[in-house]
């Protein structure tokens, strides 16, 4: 392993699903506290009331009242052959465990949906918006979509390990070319070199300093994007 290693972030991609939201805000296409179903009118909770009342911020604040990891059976493992429309069509088969707003539950398919939220908003797919106004500006060779196959040899593979076999590889669960369905959940790639040229930027910007206007959202959409909203 070494700086420039591929990972798959996992559910750090989420940060980037936050951040190509917080773009649209800045441009003033949408607000954070905006009704889903004005903008995805495909969007259908089982509660009408809840799928009325439903926000942007709610879907990036797991507080919808599903159990942690509802729906995450369409998603893995992998691949599952569902598509990301069918995610958003399913929430309204999926059976909440507490009241809106009440509980914390960790939701990767309401996150799937914010993804579609700024490519509908947008007109390009969500991986295409995250690379164009994200990677590229802060100079990071990361995907969210597919991957080159000449950056396949230089990603990690996943182990497992048990005591009869020791260390072994586990194949299926290795970065390919192909980008995943669940990518605004968990299945951006990076490594660790681009991933500090993030954390620099947000760091920069959280500070005020100068370099941070290279950064494709404001330090108010990052304010925004660090004030707690679901307490536990």
């Amino acid at each position: 392993v070494t700086p420039d290693t591929y990972f798959r972030l996992a559910s750090a991609s989420k940060a980037f699903t936050a951040a190509s939201v917080a773009v649209l805000v800045d441009e003033g296409k949408l607000n954070w506290d905006d009704k889903v179903i004005d903008h995805l009118p495909e969007f259908r909770l089982k509660d009408a009331w809840v799928t009325a009342e439903f926000t942007i911020r709610d879907l990036l604040s797991h507080r919808s009242g599903l159990i942690g990891g509802a729906g995450d059976s369409m998603l893995w493992p992998e691949p599952t052959k569902f598509s990301r429309a069918e995610v958003i069509h399913n929430l309204r088969y999926l059976t909440p465990e507490h009241s809106f707003r009440s509980n914390y539950g960790y939701s990767n398919v309401l996150y799937i949906t914010a993804g579609e939220l700024v490519a509908k908003i947008s007109g390009r797919p969500w991986q295409d918006f995250v690379a164009e106004r994200i990677f590229a500006p802060l100079g990071m060779n990361c995907f969210a979509g597919d991957v080159p196959v000449q950056a396949i040899s230089g990603s990690a593979i996943p182990y497992g390990y048990d005591q009869q076999q020791g260390f072994y590889p586990i194949t299926r669960n290795a970065i390919s070319t192909e980008g995943l369905m669940s990518a605004a959940a968990g299945g951006i790639v990076c490594s660790a070199a681009d991933m500090a040229k993030w954390l620099q930027a947000l760091l920069l910007l959280s500070t005020g300093e100068p370099l941070a206007t290279t950064l494709p959202f404001s330090t108010a959409q990052l304010k925004a994007m660090w004030a707690p909203e679901t307490l536990m």
